[in-house]
């Protein structure tokens, strides 16, 4: 779970070699874009709905002080605490407190991207407490010491067979346990955690602004147990995440689930309005961490994300390569752009593993245009000097710039692939090519060139020349 700054490049290469975590990813992601898209052929109001939704988060962003003073009031009237942490650090210090104060020896999670953002288990850890996932998929990918791999199946990058391995070398369980067993020995862990820890850290998925109510999304009811079980209470939420009414959090909370798992709504929507019992203690942590200053220039629209993940489930790099490469909380597109605003600059070779194809684009339910912010980040990078063009690059940019270099280098490639012949194209390119092309096949060259049959079929005819 390190942040250590390694390329892209070299991190990636660590999961491209777990042939079977590619292969579940893989796996995982398209059953994941297949119920999306028939959950999308059954409503029938999709693009309406998708519209309202990108009005909503639009509008929200644009007023968000306003709304983030209206649920901070509303929740302090029923007797809860709200924070406002500008850091990380500042979210990490207050929770390390506050189990101090509370005196537990371990701290609950629930499903949450942020926790990990904030780097709270490293926090807890160096403080003497441990972190508990609540959820199975993230309790899997922490016991086996990764990052979640999904923000909806934490453990998206191991098969069945992954699992027990690791359930046998953490826990000491049977090697032999099915799928339904290996679920059963993890509830039975995550329930026996709930009941001894004193203190639980729950994700917020959106925040109400006109009543105050915090909405939980899950589909294993661990958030239920931890509100129910907890006597002292951390939600925390990024300052985008909130939504002016009711209405608009039933809005997205429909869009979301569609845009998820093609679902109509999550099996589980836990609503929090504060402590749950008298004698309990509830808190709020308001994270910046960054998104303020996001909201005054060009990337405010990456706030709108509701994290469905569907931009994941299509992604071809992230869908081979999990979220382990990624610097971010959330891998993907998104934390391809967000790493480098948030994090560090170190992490802006991230945009460049994106081959722009526009997929991402192309499902988002909030209308974020991805690609666009992917071609800011790597122009950032490389206005910034971190980002470097190689050798071969430079030299293909000195020969496009005049139309005489290109059509030489055209024709001597179009020369040597048909005389090497098809299955000698890879070594015929320079080797600077090769390790492009060790995936890809490249068609024959076709019989005329654009720019031959482009001239021949605009050349004024004979007869209207002569006539001119």
């Amino acid at each position: 779970m390190s942040r250590t700054p390694v390329s892209f490049e070299a991190r990636s290469h660590q999961t491209l070699h777990l042939h079977s975590q590619r292969t579940a990813l893989v796996h995982t992601t398209a059953t994941l874009a297949a119920r999306r898209r028939a959950g999308m052929a059954a409503e029938p109001a999709w693009h309406e709905l998708t519209a309202r939704s990108q009005a909503v988060r639009r509008q929200t962003l644009s007023n968000l002080g306003t709304y983030l003073q209206q649920l901070e009031s509303a929740l302090q009237a029923r007797g809860s605490q709200v924070l406002w942490a500008r850091t990380s650090a500042e979210a990490c210090q207050f929770i390390v407190d506050l189990a101090r104060r509370s005196g537990v020896g371990h701290v609950l999670q629930t499903q949450s991207a942020l926790p990990l953002e904030i780097g709270l288990a490293a926090a807890l850890q160096g403080a003497g407490f441990t972190l508990s996932p609540t959820n199975q998929g993230e309790f899997l990918a922490a016991l086996s010491g990764q990052r979640p791999t999904h923000p909806n199946a934490g453990a998206a990058h191991l098969r069945i067979d992954d699992m027990v391995r690791t359930l046998h070398a953490r826990l000491d369980m049977p090697v032999l346990l099915t799928a339904d067993a290996a679920s059963h020995v993890i509830r039975g862990r995550v329930r026996q955690a709930a009941l001894q820890s004193g203190l639980a850290v729950m994700g917020i998925d959106l925040a109400v602004a006109e009543t105050g109510t915090l909405a939980l999304f899950n589909d294993q009811g661990d958030v239920r147990l931890t509100a129910a079980l907890a006597p002292v209470q951390v939600a925390i939420m990024g300052l985008e995440q909130v939504v002016p009414t009711l209405d608009d959090l039933w809005l997205l909370q429909r869009v979301r689930a569609r845009s998820a798992s093609g679902r109509a709504t999550s099996t589980y929507v836990e609503l929090l309005s504060g402590a749950a019992a008298a004698g309990r203690e509830f808190y709020l942590i308001l994270l910046d961490n960054g998104r303020s200053h996001l909201l005054t220039g060009a990337e405010a629209e990456m706030l709108a994300c509701i994290h469905c993940g569907a931009c994941l489930d299509v992604c071809p790099v992230a869908r081979r390569v999990g979220s382990q490469p990624y610097a971010w909380s959330y891998p993907g597109p998104v934390g391809a752009v967000m790493a480098p605003l948030l994090l560090s600059a170190e992490f802006g070779d991230v945009a460049d593993a994106s081959t722009l194809c526009g997929a991402c684009r192309s499902v988002c339910p909030v209308g974020i245009d991805l690609p666009r912010h992917l071609l800011a980040a790597r122009e950032r990078r490389a206005t910034s000097g971190r980002g470097q063009i190689r050798a071969p690059g430079r030299l293909l940019v000195r020969t496009l710039h005049t139309p005489a270099r290109y059509a030489t280098l055209s024709a001597i490639n179009r020369l040597g692939r048909l005389l090497v012949g098809a299955q000698q194209t890879r070594r015929w390119l320079a080797p600077w090519l090769w390790r492009w092309t060790a995936a890809r096949n490249l068609p024959a060259p076709a019989p005329e060139t654009f720019r031959r049959r482009w001239a021949r079929q605009h050349a004024p005819a004979a007869g209207a020349v002569a006539n001119a």
